[in-house]
């Protein structure tokens, strides 16, 4: 980076709105002339992502279709070659089938980044010789579950070491040449490590320098994380990390202040109860918690300012440099289902064998040592003597009005501490 010449650019005041889409008029009309699939996407791995197993039937269908209205992105892995079309396409992430279904894949692809599970329960088909037994299958699909669910504390968001989109599609300077100032600052790739370089200059009333993210989209949910990790080699001096939870231009930031040690890595660690609401450098008093359930960008700045007018203490004008390694969520402490079986609900006359084999599933995903959710969408003859009987709905519903209750409560499941270890059941008749 070269030093600055100390004279105002309107040429670069001009380049870092157009880039952040916020030029009155022309945003407008780049919003509406660009495809949907142009927009500035991330990694889908920080996207609430479930997995769907079994999704053949007008159940999961309806499942699905809630999912997507709820932002969540959707894997398939179906136990049979074949895949229903949706029609909705936008949020299926990836499909995958039973010959395709190796350890490995299952590990590295399937359930990578996956936040739950839904399991619709596929009998087994007894037939004499040509018995189909699904049950390997789901004490597989249960095991390394259990594996990446016990490890998946933390969700990586940006890992710098490998990072598979161009950094200039997301990451732009926001210098204060927006204020009138001279500074200048980029982020490059250097040694697979994301690199916020610049020269910060206090010439025109100027004084910070940064590097922030367009607006993510879809917008990021971290609600179940306690804060923001990252792993950074500074030079000494004090930088702050900002992040949003509403999409404006120049809204309140949520900002974090941590000072580094020159040439050492450090391992900078910001609880999201710890962010200090901003604006423009001062405090907001009255300002909400920061909402970590919509994250909408994020920001690296050197600044003159602390908060309030308070300097910075450790801040010189000049060349700076600060090397980040990672970003990541830390401290997922949610006790929401990982695992939610839900019975067939096409079965009415039900043999012995088909009701053994149910309740073989049941507890198996009860002893698997997830957060299970099991809804039985018909009435049991037979059921668990040591587990108390949890009843969703007693009273008799159309077979269609069914399903779409069915998918409502599964996603109501899912997104509920309350539903963990308990069995929920839809009678089709009255039930005490």
């Amino acid at each position: 980076m070269t030093q600055s010449n100390y004279r105002w650019s309107l040429a670069r005041f001009w380049r870092t709105l157009n880039y952040f889409e916020v030029i009155p008029g022309v945003s407008f009309w780049q919003n509406i002339i660009k495809p949907k699939s142009q927009h500035h996407t991330i990694n889908h791995s920080i996207m609430k992502n479930i997995l769907l197993v079994n999704s053949y039937t007008n159940l999961s269908q309806k499942v699905i279709q809630h999912l997507v209205a709820k932002n969540y992105g959707i894997k398939l892995l179906n136990l049979e070659d074949y895949i229903r079309e949706s029609g909705i396409s936008p949020g299926i992430l990836a499909s995958y089938t039973l010959n395709s279904y190796s350890q490995e894949k299952l590990k590295s692809e399937i359930i990578k980044d996956i936040e739950s599970i839904i399991y619709f329960a596929k009998n087994s088909e007894f037939s004499g010789q040509n018995t189909v037994n699904y049950n390997h299958d789901l004490a597989e699909l249960l095991k390394f579950a259990a594996e990446y669910f016990n490890s998946s504390r933390e969700k990586s968001i940006f890992d710098f070491t490998n990072y598979d989109l161009s950094i200039k599609e997301l990451w732009g300077a926001v210098d204060d040449v927006v204020m009138g100032g001279v500074s200048e600052s980029q982020i490059q790739l250097i040694n697979n490590r994301a690199v916020f370089l610049g020269n910060v200059s206090t010439k025109n009333n100027g004084g910070f320098a940064s590097v922030r993210t367009r607006n993510f989209y879809p917008v990021m949910n971290l609600g179940d994380y306690e804060g923001i990790e990252l792993k950074v080699k500074g030079d000494g001096k004090r930088y702050k990390f900002i992040t949003r939870c509403e999409g404006t231009w120049d809204g309140i930031g949520y900002c974090y202040s941590f000072d580094t040690v020159k040439d050492d890595y450090q391992i900078i660690r910001i609880r999201f109860a710890d962010l200090i609401p901003v604006f423009r450098a001062k405090t907001v008093a009255d300002a909400d918690s920061f909402n970590s359930n919509q994250v909408y960008s994020m920001q690296l700045m050197l600044s003159k300012f602390e908060y309030d007018g308070k300097l910075n203490p450790y801040f010189e004008p000049g060349i700076f440099r600060l090397e980040v390694e990672y970003i990541k969520a830390y401290g997922n402490t949610t006790s929401k289902p990982q695992f939610i079986l839900v019975s067939s609900s096409d079965v009415q006359d039900v043999s012995s064998e088909i009701l053994n084999d149910k309740l073989r599933q049941e507890n198996m995903v009860r002893n698997s040592g997830l957060n299970y959710t099991i809804i039985r969408s018909y009435n049991l003859s037979e059921s668990i003597a040591d587990k108390v009987l949890y009843v969703q709905e007693k009273n008799y519903v159309t077979d269609g009005i069914k399903e779409n209750k069915l998918a409502e409560i599964c996603l109501e499941s899912l997104e509920s501490s309350s539903a963990v270890n308990k069995i929920f059941e839809i009678s089709n008749y009255n039930q005490k």
